[in-house]
């Protein structure tokens, strides 16, 4: 069978620093949600294709913050008392539902708590309490691909000097390499926040225009001088829209310069042919660094998977995100409708649920191979559809996200083409 195209699954994880900052409502009780939602499930959903022999081929984002919290010793010591405080209040609601004579509740309590207790094994008997081990593990063995981000997830185009920059790059690239032995490929820019070499002044609402202006360096040179292989952007950047340059001199705006790239081994294209299915090599000379290849988010396949109102976490069979029972604030109801009344919503019903994970899946591989089977190759090139996502959306804000994607990556990995 003929190849149709190539999928790019990128999870990019990323939260503040909150170790050591209180639990509630923006402490390291965020953390903790986190790990138990998302970076275990995950996880575990990995190492079982591993194993089976389907590599996920999944690229994974993990921010320097992030591993930092991650290897922390205080992570590694209060996480599992996070976890047990669950399993107890999962037992509690267990013996509440059991004096109301509602079997099915019950059921979901005691769900619950196998569930935690699945997690703790895990995490302090599999893991060792080391989760950027596991993931690191995967990555040696060829199964994912880890990248890195800025030190600080700071927002690179806005910060005022080019060495504030370059430190962002290089420590980010330093964080990877302490925990992931090998130096990144990829580079997760920060709200993938891009600007192109130019000069440069002030913005007029900022500081009286002078006439003044100097040279700033494309964020891609810093990647690219760095080792860095690819980054990743979005749609609005490569297809047009209403950029705001604060260039005072309107031929080297943002548009203009991005509007020009081109590769260097086809003849120049129009604007207008520019598409997300394609990746594209930024760069203006092969004296001191290579180019650096950009991959474009797919805004029409992304919004199937992350939108509440339009994409599959809507579907009224999945876990209710926002309704909670009290006490341990566990969820026992499923999203029902797409009306905001609470009170309307029906328990949960893990087999429908299911039913939901296979048809949404299914409906997610035949849209993606039926896109890049509608792609022209010009000059031989495969078209590149390139979805990337928050990680956290993935168990924690759509519960059976992590389900789901076990069923794509197994029938993405059976279609040969």
């Amino acid at each position: 069978m003929a190849d149709t195209g190539c999928f790019c699954l990128i999870l990019h994880a990323h939260l503040p620093y909150v170790l050591g900052h209180g639990e509630w409502p923006h402490g390291e009780r965020m953390l903790y949600d986190a790990a138990a939602d998302c970076y275990l499930p995950l996880l575990r959903v990995f190492r079982e294709l591993h194993d089976e022999g389907i590599p996920p081929r999944v690229t994974i984002s993990i921010t320097p913050i992030l591993m930092e919290q991650l290897a922390d010793d205080r992570f590694k010591d209060w996480f599992p008392r996070y976890l047990r405080e669950r399993i107890a209040a999962a037992e509690t609601n267990r013996e509440q539902f059991e004096a109301w004579s509602d079997g099915h509740l019950r059921y979901l309590a005691q769900r619950w708590a196998d569930y935690y207790q699945g997690l703790l094994d895990m995490f302090v008997n599999e893991l060792d309490r080391d989760i950027l081990a596991g993931f690191r593990r995967l990555q040696d063995d060829g199964a994912i691909e880890v990248m890195t981000s800025a030190a600080t997830h700071a927002y690179l185009p806005l910060l005022h000097e080019d060495g504030s920059v370059q430190a962002q790059v290089r420590t980010g690239i330093e964080t990877y390499v302490k925990y992931f032995g090998q130096n990144p490929r990829g580079f997760w820019l920060p709200e993938c926040a891009y600007r192109p070499r130019t000069d440069w002044a002030p913005p007029a609402e900022v500081v009286k225009p002078d006439g003044f202006t100097w040279f700033r360096r494309g964020i891609h040179e810093f990647l690219a001088e760095n080792g860095i292989d690819y980054f990743i952007q979005d749609a609005h950047m490569l297809e047009g829209g209403a950029p705001l340059p604060v260039d005072i001199h309107y031929e080297n705006s943002l548009g203009k310069l991005w509007g020009s790239i081109t590769r260097r081994d086809e003849p120049p294209r129009p604007a207008c042919e520019k598409t997300t299915y394609w990746s594209y090599f930024v760069g203006c000379s092969f004296a001191d660094y290579p180019p650096v290849a950009c991959l474009i988010r797919n805004p029409d396949v992304a919004s199937q998977v992350w939108s509440a109102d339009h994409g599959y976490p809507g579907d009224g069979r999945y876990l209710e995100f926002h309704k909670k029972h009290m006490p341990g604030d566990l969820r026992y109801w499923r999203v029902t409708d797409d009306r905001n009344d609470l009170a309307s919503k029906q328990p949960y019903d893990p087999e429908m649920a299911q039913q939901a994970v296979r048809a949404n899946a299914g409906h997610f591989v035949g849209s993606v191979h039926d896109l890049l089977g509608a792609q022209p190759s010009p000059y031989g090139r495969l078209p590149v559809l390139c979805v990337p996502f928050d990680l956290e959306l993935f168990g924690h804000w759509w519960r059976e996200g992590p389900e789901w994607l076990r069923q794509v990556i197994r029938w993405f990995h059976d279609d040969q083409s």
